[in-house]
């Protein structure tokens, strides 16, 4: 049995992945004294990053990926699920699903102010993109579940823990392919002479901490996430998440926002987050994950204050509201055995670290959360 508060994650899906194409005639438009030249330059190496540069470079485009941090992956490194229409996993449960229901289930819980667009390219997609991960070397427990913040079955569990779900295979797919990935390169800004002409490179700054221009001749490809580890640009958009610490990886600072800016993208969604369960001391990210019908949520007075099957939005609206902004989910030794086995080893793990508290009986474990043992009586009991 947990406590834990919620801390946060981007979900800026507009902000993820923006392509930005030379025109056929770029040759026409003077390019400031490259160091080196290569078709596609991709900014970012976490999971979209790889995935564009496997892409790219599938199709005969030499690709360079240029990571900032000293490690690639980003915010992939914490990654633990996939959402995804899967008919044949569903059928086991009893589950009828399709690509529809998921994208209108997209839209509402995000307030339905999402580009449908977009979210339809997303839901019709998944199935596609689950497969195709697959064969890059994405290995997926089977079966699919319901994790909170959702509304209906279709998560699919990575078998292998957090940066190696993901990140591991997809960098071994880039290897393989011949893509050229470099860390510590910080890209600086995009080469663009005006607004009417072609984006044509990038500046980045090197590990030595000298600069150098990087000619593009087909493509850059910006894959560098979002920003919710830069409070100051959290609270500029959402000033409720001021004070609340963040379960990021240190890169998702948002540094490319304002230079893409310059050279003429407009930004979306900016004001929009997703709020994720992590240690009410530290904000780290516990990654324990137990289905929504297994858990209840209360406040530190021990009442239940939300429908744990809600949307994520409607969740963290609710939690936000809470005396301290703080929920503690509560499972019993069911809830436990219903957990994933990377989630149950992430809960383990807090329970050793003190992020996480067990209990032989209620009234032992409102002692511990310090909440009042009666109204978590109460509570449970009906």
């Amino acid at each position: 049995m947990s406590a834990l508060s919620l801390n946060r994650r981007t979900l800026l899906a507009a902000g993820a992945i923006t392509a930005v194409t030379p025109s056929l005639t770029s040759a026409e438009t003077p390019f400031p004294s490259a160091e080196e030249a290569t078709d596609v330059v991709v900014i970012g190496a976490g999971g979209a990053g790889l995935a564009a540069a496997i892409m790219a470079q599938s199709h005969g485009a030499r690709t360079l990926v240029l990571e900032k941090m000293g490690e690639i992956g980003g915010n992939t490194r914490l990654a633990d699920a996939f959402n995804a229409v899967d008919p044949k996993a569903q059928q086991q449960i009893g589950v009828t699903d399709s690509p529809e229901k998921h994208a209108q289930q997209m839209l509402e819980s995000g307030s339905w102010c999402a580009d449908p667009r977009l979210v339809r390219t997303v839901a019709y997609g998944a199935p596609v993109t689950l497969e195709w991960l697959k064969t890059c070397g994405v290995e997926f427990d089977p079966g699919v579940y319901q994790v909170y913040g959702s509304l209906w079955p279709r998560t699919h569990s990575p078998r292998a823990p957090l940066v190696s779900g993901y990140i591991e295979p997809l960098a071994a797919r880039c290897r393989a392919l011949g893509v050229d990935i470099r860390t510590h390169h910080k890209v600086l800004r995009i080469v663009r002479e005006n607004d009417r002409a072609p984006v044509t490179g990038v500046v980045v700054q090197k590990a030595d901490g000298t600069e150098a221009v990087i000619e593009a001749r087909r493509a850059v490809i910006v894959t560098s996430g979002g920003f919710s580890a830069n409070a100051a640009l959290v609270s500029r958009f959402d000033p409720r998440l001021q004070s609340l610490q963040t379960t990021n990886m240190p890169g998702a600072t948002g540094d490319l926002i304002a230079p893409l800016e310059d050279i003429g993208a407009a930004t979306v969604g900016m004001e929009f987050f997703q709020l994720l369960p992590g240690s009410a001391t530290d904000g780290r990210f516990i990654g324990a994950i137990s289905p929504v019908e297994n858990m209840i949520l209360v406040n530190r007075w021990g009442q239940r204050f939300v429908a744990e099957d809600q949307p994520g939005t409607v969740v963290t609206d609710a939690v936000l509201a809470q005396p301290g902004r703080l929920a503690f989910p509560i499972l019993d030794a069911d809830g436990y055995a219903a957990m994933r086995p990377l989630s149950r080893a992430a809960f383990d793990g807090a329970l050793t670290r003190g992020d996480a508290f067990s209990a032989a009986t209620l009234p032992e474990l409102a002692s511990r959360l310090q909440i009042p043992a009666e109204t978590l009586l109460r509570t449970v009991e009906t």
